[in-house]
């Protein structure tokens, strides 16, 4: 999501949960009696003879197709990041373009992780959030290992995988995953 779309969902719900709370309050005091300003009754004979007239069905099918549009904008806002295929490298100019294939460099350094004891799986990709592109890793490690080694070998295998991509805008993200189990050994002789 953006930030945009991040600070309007705020400004939403917060607006929506005051009218909510608002409308609770207002009930209650009627309900009740606190305020004299509410009528005791409702008359709905007004709201009956609205519904009646010839363009309610179309004006209700406009503002429930509006409703539908706004609604699939908000959810189209809120899909995850995508990501990229080709990112375009150094050199690239009016002569051709140089492009690597982003999926193949991230599978290549998630190899070299999980050429290690103490990483179980590593699985990347690159993404762009926020306007930024992101090396998306996640790895599961070995129960008992040593995280002062993890974190090094991490950082060796984004280093050069940010050196060999040749972009100054590419930005890393690491989450690392702590196994439940040790590794279950099925090493034997048949």
């Amino acid at each position: 999501m953006t930030r945009t779309t991040t600070s309007l969902d705020r400004v939403v719900t917060l607006l929506v949960g005051l009218t909510v709370i608002a409308g609770a309050i207002i009930a209650a005091g009627w309900f009740y009696g606190w305020w004299s300003w509410l009528p005791a009754e409702v008359d709905s004979a007004a709201a009956l003879e609205l519904t009646d007239r010839p363009w309610w069905p179309w004006a209700l099918g406009g503002v429930s197709f509006l409703l539908l549009v706004l609604g699939l904008r908000w959810l189209f806002a809120h899909a995850p990041a995508r990501r990229v295929g080709v990112l375009r490298l150094a050199g690239s100019g009016s002569e051709g373009r140089l492009g690597v294939d982003a999926g193949s460099a991230v599978a290549v350094a998630c190899a070299d992780l999980e050429a290690r004891h103490d990483v179980r799986t590593a699985r990347g990709v690159v993404l762009r959030d926020r306007h930024q592109l992101v090396i998306d890793l996640r790895l599961t490690l070995e129960l008992f290992c040593d995280l002062a080694e993890v974190s090094a070998a991490v950082d060796r295998t984004t280093a050069a995988l940010t050196n060999g991509l040749e972009r100054p805008d590419l930005y890393c993200r690491v989450c690392l995953d702590v196994g439940t189990r040790p590794r279950s050994s099925r090493a034997g002789v048949r």
